[in-house]
């Protein structure tokens, strides 16, 4: 029943955010240590809440998948921050969950292209702080806004 209950919620407050969406984002970050791979990101920007998805090996479907929940406002005309939290999983024939992570940044927005730097801390067992930095494409500030 509890189950239940929190899909219904998740379900609704998305199909309401729908309603304010600026459209998809697909982007690349890097960890800026030696050895660290670059990750995609894709997802969803709605203008202050993006959702996102990140891969790091992009040969196979298994192995680690970051899902992420982002609070995103902007102050002023172009600079913003990035506050949330992700989830670690492992896709090997079905997701496994491996962890939990947050996720403290700024973020410079020109046009449709945003700059970011955070860091992200992960409490799994031993604490992780990773910082990374990377660029967004909104695509939906691509579409010009309809003429009234």
């Amino acid at each position: 029943m509890k189950r239940a209950l929190v899909l219904s919620l998740i379900f609704i407050i998305g199909l309401s955010a729908l309603a304010v969406a600026g459209g998809p984002l697909i982007g690349a970050g890097i960890i800026p240590t030696a050895g660290a791979p670059a990750v995609l990101a894709f997802g969803w920007d709605f203008n202050v809440i993006a959702i996102e998805c990140i891969k790091a090996d992009l040969t196979t479907p298994n192995g680690d998948w970051i899902f992420g929940a982002l609070w995103t406002p902007q102050v002023g005309d172009n600079f913003g921050y990035r506050v949330g939290t992700r989830i670690l999983a492992n896709w090997t024939g079905a997701f496994r969950y491996d962890g939990f992570g947050f996720v403290i940044g700024s973020s410079y927005t020109g046009g449709a292209i945003q700059i970011y730097g955070e860091l992200d801390i992960w409490p799994t067992g031993l604490l992780v702080i990773t910082p990374v930095i990377g660029i967004n494409f909104l695509v939906g500030n691509l579409i010009p806004a309809a003429a009234d």
